[in-house]
């Protein structure tokens, strides 16, 4: 969209409408271009794995997508929201399970992100002008499979959730849109937790 676009009122309808409209096309983009270097049809994946936060599709942006995509209609979907940053691991990891978990089967993860669609000009705040020189639009794919060969390998995956701590880093939601909660106990956290829990 055009720098204007952002700069006029607009609602959180508006905005969830650009998302949907937006996270369709770069779907359908990343997705294919990770099928095409696996060499594989749509109608040869089993399991998708979708990963957004920016912004709510029901249905979801998969299923909005699948009849063009030319997925099966026996493909099993699993949309992931609200993991914020830790959604495209966290999609890799569960794609990787899956894969796992059905040997021979081809699991498809898209994370899809429109982070300009929070850019607030009714909230300009510190949190939120970070957030916006922080964080695009963009949408990136792959294709998982159990076994030997392929690009790379997913050695070990895991979560870890910390008590106390909803606070300090999501989204507020209000008639006009998403906002960015970043608090200032972020780098110190992540630093004095992220790699113990790593070690674990």
């Amino acid at each position: 969209r055009p720098v204007e676009w952002y700069l006029r009122p607009m609602g959180w309808e508006e905005r969830n409408a650009a998302y949907t409209e937006v996270a369709m096309a770069l779907f359908t983009e990343a997705a294919g271009r990770a099928l095409e270097q696996a060499g594989l049809k749509a109608s040869e994946i089993d399991t998708v794995v979708t990963v957004s936060s920016t912004g709510v599709a029901t249905p979801s942006i998969d299923a909005r997508v699948a009849d063009a995509m030319g997925f099966r209609s026996d493909v099993e979907r699993a949309p992931v929201f609200g993991l914020g940053c830790a959604g495209g691991v966290t999609g890799l990891s569960l794609a990787s399970r899956l894969a796992q978990s059905r040997p021979g089967s081809a699991v498809l993860v898209v994370a899809v992100e429109l982070c300009s669609l929070s850019f607030r000009l009714d909230k300009l705040t510190k949190e939120n002008i970070v957030a916006t020189a922080l964080f695009a639009d963009g949408a990136a794919a792959c294709v998982l499979r159990s076994g030997e060969g392929g690009l790379a390998r997913v050695e070990m995956s895991g979560q870890h959730t910390w008590p106390d701590t909803l606070d300090i880093m999501g989204w507020s939601v209000d008639a006009t849109g998403l906002g960015v909660i970043f608090d200032r106990a972020i780098p110190p956290f992540a630093e004095a937790n992220v790699a113990p829990a790593i070690a674990a």
